[in-house]
């Protein structure tokens, strides 16, 4: 038997390839589409750079906010000082400013700062809304410190947010209790 090799033209190979290789790297059309996703590609780069760059945390010393005062008892007089909390509350507050409360100031910024939908800002003033005085203002202290210099204070920002929606009366409510609770 015989075996039957098929014969290859190389000078046709060779011209296709030419072809092929002058349109794809000597064409005008090529390069503009080229030039286009180059672009695209470095504008979409940038982007993530500086999303990368703002959504950076912030390095926060939880310690500089102010807690409820402490029961303290004078060694020497053995009196009863502070507002009545103990100290176990007052670590119960600061891991809830860590937690919860960061959590709040990081959505409420958000969400007071651009929103098309605004449900994710009614969930989180309705939240905002059912805290005691003390994790509000905790809540405003920590808004302040994370957000003052990139925006307002979150009363300021509570003020200048007005809808035509369903929060607009939690809203209101807040702006009123930060107000009667001293927040500036």
């Amino acid at each position: 038997m015989e075996q039957i090799v098929p014969s290859v033209n190389k000078n046709s190979i060779e011209s296709t390839l030419s072809v092929v290789g002058k349109a794809f790297v000597f064409s005008k059309t090529w390069k503009i589409v080229l030039f286009a996703l180059a672009g695209v590609g470095i504008a979409i780069y940038l982007i993530w750079r500086a999303g990368k760059k703002s959504g950076q945390k912030e390095s926060i010393d939880y310690n500089q906010l102010p807690v409820p005062n402490a029961i303290t008892v004078d060694p020497i007089t053995g009196k009863v000082n502070g507002g009545g909390v103990s100290t176990a509350d007052i670590e119960a507050y600061k891991t809830w400013l860590k937690t919860d409360g960061t959590r709040l100031a990081d959505s409420l910024f958000i969400n007071l700062g651009f929103t098309w939908n605004n449900l994710p800002l009614e969930s989180v003033l309705e939240e905002a809304r059912k805290l005691n005085d003390s994790k509000l203002i905790g809540l405003n202290n920590l808004y302040n410190l994370k957000y003052v210099v990139k925006r307002a204070t979150l009363l300021k920002d509570l003020q200048d947010k007005t809808y035509l929606y369903y929060s607009d009366y939690q809203r209101n409510e807040l702006v009123n209790r930060l107000k009667i609770l001293g927040a500036a």
